[in-house]
């Protein structure tokens, strides 16, 4: 229980910066053409620290790596307070980047572990509870943002809450979360680089599979190309179209909550059709790619909502069914080396997309970002369908 109140706080945390996250950097030293490239030296810090972090996960103990995750969290928006200069930001991107590296594949894969949900039901249960957990965090976190945002200037409230969030994320960790490490690199006769090479190895060769991981690889860098795109713009869309300043943390949490009704509704039909997960991956994956080409035509601020939630609906659905399938097949002593490995992947995407936001933004219209990341998503999915489809019928 206590491991699922430390992910909802982290969760809040990050949904309180979400709905001013792109204005934040606007406010403390960064440009309408700069901000791309603040969020790209997030995803870079993000990929390069992202593997090494799950490896020393699994060596070291989940709870200790998370514990230097709360340490960057605070540094970063300390960094932000103190800034009105792009090297600065971009310093306090850097440590924001390392928090989120630290912090991915700790807590679930701890949870996961200690609770053996090796059984494809048990799995999907916990895979679905922490969804939702992540969710409601972001949702309740981006509503009360939107409304924290009008208090004091350069959104110095939501800056100044998200340091005490992780601070307290730091005590709660060190004194009430426990961890027994399967293995313990200090204590093994085996040579600390031996014992990094080995892990690095085997995660490595089981993302290289073929079949489903490599499908799950492909979704992974063309899905962080695709939210990026919508994290970075829909704040300055949105503003474009003049509606009330607090609309903007009503939206972020109507994403949200959107996410967190696709998770639920997906862990039901799952439970009813466990051997449907690919297919409902793929499914769904193409319709938020269809989304996003829709959130484009959308011109005014209602539309604009409503395709934004249903976006985020299917975002919320094909996690879970890609979380699935990736629980179910990572060994238990590679667990979070693995999820780092996607998560890495995730945001080699977001790099690629930030590099091309840039010239997007600054030789055309920024929206038509989320028309390429929808278009790939959508040839991605129909390619991998057809594969899929080619291998099943060589084997009839």
């Amino acid at each position: 229980m206590v491991i699922q109140l430390v992910f909802f706080l982290r969760m809040l945390a990050t949904g309180i910066i979400s709905p001013v996250l792109a204005l934040m950097l606007l406010a403390h030293g960064g440009t309408i053409e700069t901000v791309s490239l603040l969020i790209g030296v997030y995803s870079v810090t993000v990929v390069a620290a992202e593997f090494p972090s799950g490896v020393l996960a699994d060596l070291f103990g989940q709870r200790r790596t998370f514990l230097l995750s709360t340490l960057f969290g605070v540094l970063s928006f300390c960094l932000v307070l103190a800034s009105q200069s792009f090297w600065l930001l971009a310093a306090a991107m850097v440590s924001m980047g390392l928090s989120r590296a630290f912090a991915s594949g700790t807590l679930d894969a701890l949870a996961v572990n200690q609770a053996q949900a090796h059984e494809d039901h048990s799995l999907l249960q916990l895979t679905s509870r922490f969804a939702v957990l992540e969710s409601a965090g972001l949702a309740i976190g981006a509503l009360a943002g939107g409304f924290l945002l009008s208090i004091g200037e350069g959104y110095i409230v939501n800056i100044a809450i998200n340091i005490g969030l992780f601070g307290l994320l730091f005590f709660l960790t060190l004194f009430c979360i426990h961890e027994t490490p399967a293995r313990n690199a200090g204590e093994s006769r085996v040579p600390l680089r031996t014992l990094v090479q080995g892990q690095i190895h085997q995660s490595v060769s089981f993302i290289l599979q073929k079949g489903i991981v490599r499908a799950i690889v492909v979704l992974s860098i063309v899905t962080g190309f695709a939210t990026i795109s919508v994290e970075t713009y829909w704040q300055p869309a949105f503003t474009a179209m003049d509606p009330p300043s607090w609309m903007l943390g009503l939206v972020s949490f109507a994403g949200y909550i959107s996410v967190m009704a696709g998770s639920r509704l997906i862990t039901r039909i799952l439970r009813r059709h466990t051997a449907h997960v690919v297919t409902a991956l793929f499914a769904l994956r193409a319709l938020l790619g269809a989304g996003l080409v829709a959130l484009y035509c959308a011109v005014s601020a209602t539309p604009f909502i409503a395709v934004y939630m249903l976006s985020y609906f299917f975002l919320g659905s094909s996690g879970v069914a890609e979380s699935t399938l990736i629980h179910r097949v990572a060994p238990d002593t590679q667990r979070s080396s693995i999820l780092s490995l996607f998560s890495f992947l995730q945001q080699l995407g977001s790099i690629l997309a930030s590099a091309a936001g840039f010239l997007v933004s600054t030789y055309s219209n920024y929206r038509l970002m989320w028309v390429a990341g929808g278009v790939l998503l959508l040839a991605c999915t129909g390619m991998l369908a057809l594969q899929k489809n080619r291998q099943r019928g060589s084997c009839l």
